[in-house]
Formats: C-alpha cells, sequence, structure tokens
C-alpha cells in the first residue's frame, strides 16, 4: 500500500488535516459560547420596551433597504444576522423572512414594489410640513 516517504507524507497531511479541523471545532465552540452570553439571544426578559407594531414585511423592507443602501455596515452584515438583530431591539422575532424578500419582488414592477417605503416617504413629509406650519405661527 503505502511505504517509506509516502507513508510520512500521509501522515502529514492527515495531522495537518486533523489540527485545522480541531481548530475550526473550538473556534466554532467559542462562537457558540459567546453567542449563548449574548443579551440579544436572551428570550427572557425583552432587550428593550420598543416594539415593532407594523407587519413583519414591513420590517423586512426597511431592513433590506438599510441594508442595500449601506446604512449598516457599508451594506456589509448578514440577513439572518440583521434580522435577528432587529427583531431582538424591536421585540419583534422575524420568521421566514426570505418569505417576504419573495412578495417583494413578485409585486408588480411599479410603485408597489415598495409600498411601506413610500408610506414612510408620505409620513415624512406630513412631518415635515406640520413642523414647517408651527414655525410660521410663531
Amino acid at each position: 500500500m503505502f511505504r517509506g516517504k509516502k507513508v510520512t507524507e500521509f501522515l502529514a497531511l492527515a495531522i495537518e488535516f486533523i489540527e485545522r479541523e480541531i481548530t475550526v471545532t473550538n473556534e466554532l465552540i467559542s462562537f457558540e459560547r459567546n453567542f449563548q452570553n449574548c443579551p440579544l439571544k436572551r428570550e427572557t426578559k425583552p432587550l428593550t420596551k420598543i416594539r415593532w407594531t407594523a407587519k413583519q414585511s414591513e420590517l423586512v423592507e426597511v431592513l433590506i433597504a438599510l441594508r442595500a443602501a449601506k446604512c449598516i455596515n457599508d451594506g456589509d452584515i448578514d440577513k439572518t444576522e440583521m434580522f435577528s438583530i432587529f427583531g431582538a431591539i424591536f421585540n419583534f422575532p422575524i420568521r421566514n423572512y426570505y418569505q417576504s424578500i419573495t412578495e417583494m419582488t413578485q409585486r408588480v414592477r411599479t410603485e408597489e414594489r415598495t409600498h411601506f417605503l413610500d408610506k414612510l416617504k408620505e409620513a415624512f413629509k406630513n412631518y415635515l410640513t406640520g413642523l414647517d406650519k408651527r414655525a410660521e405661527k410663531r
């Protein structure tokens, strides 16, 4: 089967592989321990008193827009991690977010694709108009 130098080379490669696997396993164990201790992971007590009160698909639309506009970590954030963090902040677990994304992509290719963002834009314009009116009364 193997002889001399080939056995030595094979064993050296096997040892190197096993050492890499041990390192990766230790890193995963360390990550898991840290993740379990993360305050965002705890489900016994809400992280904040803030609650998301709109639909899940609307929160997903906002978060995807923020990620696409590179407003969070310059766009370099895993969607699952982002949804987990913001779900914890808003006391609103985001489940099956990919379904919401799929629904958004299937919307008619008009303004309906950004329904909630358009609604937010109008609400913000109305807010600014209200501020302008109050300033004029002074």
